[in-house]
């Protein structure tokens, strides 16, 4: 049963003001007329003032000599004006100012002091990056149970929604319980319609629990050999979930003993289960969940809970005092799934596949009797639509759909009609893997960066957009100063007339429009490579066609592909070398390695000499789809008629 959140907080706020003669230390004399001005403002709340003079004081102690109380004066300033900065609504002068307190913050051993500028900084900062709806995988890790493309989805097995097109189901296992009869009625289905199992196996008394497990396995035995009697399903073992939002503690040291110990009878029991270290979206106050990480050896895959809440713990009007709650603990406008994921992708996203263990939108709150269900759906969309495109590493998400009475918020999809339906319609696109875990889709999204190519052709562009409280944004692009298109759905999907820059270099300007106003804008370079002057070179890849921004070439008779594109579609993983100019591709125990402007393939330490030397066309790496393809033991085939390259993995 899914937990109320808890987390330990400190509620004390470090003061701003600090006195000089602690240290032997003499401020200038020029500081005082601003010290004292900038003193007085914050006394009476007259936050324009605490940037002016808070900046004057800034521009003098910069120059001092860096001792603790320069420190704790700059700190306090920092934090003073991007408070300020907060008050009039300026939140991209506000992140600024949190970003320059941090390295303060965390000299002085401010640890809550920082803690609040870095949720504060990332949460305040607007963004706009721009995606391509493309054919194959973008990531992949070969991890098991991992979809090459594709997201796997669905509700709990006991939910009385519609599963038709689920791929996988959410069951629920307490420690220690022997009752299995629903269990198996649940696994024997999913083994016969090959759905996915996310198992959640909790610890109904949390870390009182853990030394049991470690120290008595044989209940985790019964559970495998149950596990075991079901052959097709895609098993995702999640252990003890949530750990780091206990009111009981397990100890760090003892958790990670019992995930091993666990792993390793899982692992050995049960070939077809992925171990899932899944921790909660945000962690307590003063717990960090990588104290109670086990290592990479042991976790197949990453999860975490994400609940978008409007109110943290159901409280609508908080005082000054814990506003810095809502950040920290992403709710209300901080309930924004790109940024509460973040952390999980700069930690294990250069080498696990993620999977979003349990998930929803508050759509009523009963601490204040509010129906939020607007408010749910933006978030709902948010959750769906752009995970997929900024975080390729996402390749699950189960949505718990149940009522709980005496939970604050309700995420259930059943009973609510709009968000239902909402849910229906965006698992439907067809980057979510359909019916059963063992269904393919071969599509994804690819992040454009900050140059865009061209030969004039339309194209289809979405964005990731961000601004801080401006959840419902129009976004409109612009070429050269010429507006073209705009669109007011996340994730603001639209087709680019890109004709007008077919040749040459030109700009694209994106901008976030809020209530008629332009509230944030970012600029992309396009580079036109001129129209095609040869029909199109084709790749498919097991049947299906992949999509590039540097199309294929011919070049002395042999046709030269982006490699990371096919790559990847052969479900490698790729790496570049910036200082050596070598890409290395990854599948299986398979290595191959190549460096620009070499005729040879390095292929598990044996040579395999090319016809053609890999070289880079538009800041891409390209090589011959022949030799590249047989390197991984695929067929390749060639129609001249069509210009048709075909590979076929084995």
């Amino acid at each position: 049963m899914k937990k109320i959140l808890c987390a330990c907080l400190s509620a004390a706020m470090l003061g701003t003001m600090f006195n000089p003669g602690v240290y032997a230390y003499e401020p200038p004399a020029e500081i005082w007329d601003s010290f004292n001005k900038y003193a007085a403002a914050l006394e009476s709340n007259d936050y324009e003032n605490i940037i002016k003079y808070g900046l004057i004081d800034i521009s003098i102690l910069i120059n001092e000599p860096v001792n603790e109380t320069t420190r704790e004066w700059l700190c306090a300033r920092y934090q003073n004006i991007a408070e300020a900065y907060e008050k009039l609504g300026d939140y991209e002068n506000s992140a600024i100012m949190y970003e320059k307190q941090i390295p303060l913050a965390d000299t002085l051993g401010w640890a809550d002091s920082a803690k609040i500028a870095r949720a504060k900084s990332l949460n305040y900062k607007s963004n706009i990056e721009l995606y391509t709806k493309v054919n194959g995988p973008q990531v992949y890790f070969g991890a098991k149970n991992e979809p090459r493309a594709g997201i796997l989805f669905g509700i709990p097995a006991d939910s009385a929604t519609d599963q038709t097109q689920c791929s996988m189901q959410l069951v629920y296992l307490e420690y220690g319980d022997t009752n299995f009869d629903w269990i198996k009625s649940v696994l024997k289905a999913a083994n016969e319609s090959k759905r996915a199992i996310e198992l959640a196996f909790n610890m109904p008394n949390q870390g009182a629990d853990i030394p049991n497990v470690i120290n008595n396995t044989a209940y985790l035995n019964t559970v495998a050999d149950l596990l075991a009697q079901y052959p097709n399903v895609k098993y995702f073992f999640r252990f003890g979930a949530e750990f780091d939002i206990w009111e009981n503690r397990a100890d760090p040291e003892q958790y990670k003993e019992a995930f091993r110990v666990t792993a390793d009878i899982i692992h050995s029991k049960v070939p077809n289960a992925a171990m899932v270290f899944s921790p909660n979206m945000v962690s307590s106050w003063d717990v960090d969940m990588m104290d109670y990480y086990p290592g990479d050896e042991y976790v197949d895959w990453i999860g975490l809970s994400l609940y978008l809440m409007k109110y943290f713990q159901g409280v609508a009007d908080r005082d000054e005092e814990s506003e810095y709650m809502e950040v920290v603990f992403a709710s209300g406008d901080s309930a924004e799934p790109v940024i509460m994921l973040k952390k999980f992708i700069d930690e294990f996203g250069d080498r696990k596949p993620i999977m979003i263990s349990e998930s929803g939108a508050s759509h009523y709150i009963r601490t204040v009797n509010e129906d939020a269900t607007g408010w749910a759906a933006t978030r709902l969309e948010m959750l769906y639509k752009y995970l997929p495109m900024v975080y390729p590493q996402v390749k699950l998400i189960a949505h718990f759909d149940t009522v709980i009475e005496n939970e604050i918020n309700d995420y259930s999809l059943k009973d609510n009609r709009t968000i239902l339906n909402l849910y229906n319609q965006l698992t439907s696109d067809d980057i979510f893997i359909k019916q059963n875990a063992e269904n393919t889709v071969n599509v994804s999204y690819k992040h454009l960066g900050d140059t865009i190519y061209t030969d004039g052709s339309p194209m289809e562009i979405s964005a990731y957009a961000h601004v801080f409280s401006k959840p419902d944004l129009k976004v409109n692009y612009y070429i050269d100063g010429n507006w073209i298109t705009s669109s007011d759905q996340i994730p603001y999907t639209a087709t680019i007339d890109m004709s007008s820059a077919r040749e040459g270099e030109h700009t694209l300007r994106v901008t976030c429009e809020a209530d008629g106003a332009e509230v944030y804008s970012k600029s992309f370079k396009i580079i036109g490579q001129g129209a095609s002057q040869q029909t199109e070179i084709s790749v498919y890849v097991d049947g299906q066609k992949l999509s590039f921004d540097q199309p294929p070439v011919i070049r002395d008779d042999r046709t030269l592909v982006p490699l990371r594109a096919i790559f990847e579609a052969m479900g490698a993983r790729v790496d570049w070398d910036e200082q050596t100019r070598t890409a290395t591709a990854k599948r299986g125990t398979d290595e191959v390695s190549i460096g620009i402007d070499q005729k040879q393939l390095i292929k598990n330490g044996n040579t395999i000499e090319l016809d053609v030397a890999a070289c880079i066309i538009n800041d891409r790496t390209m090589v011959p789809a022949r030799a590249i393809a047989e390197a991984f033991g695929a067929d390749v085939g060639w129609d001249q008629a069509t210009k048709t390259v075909t590979v076929t993995t084995k």
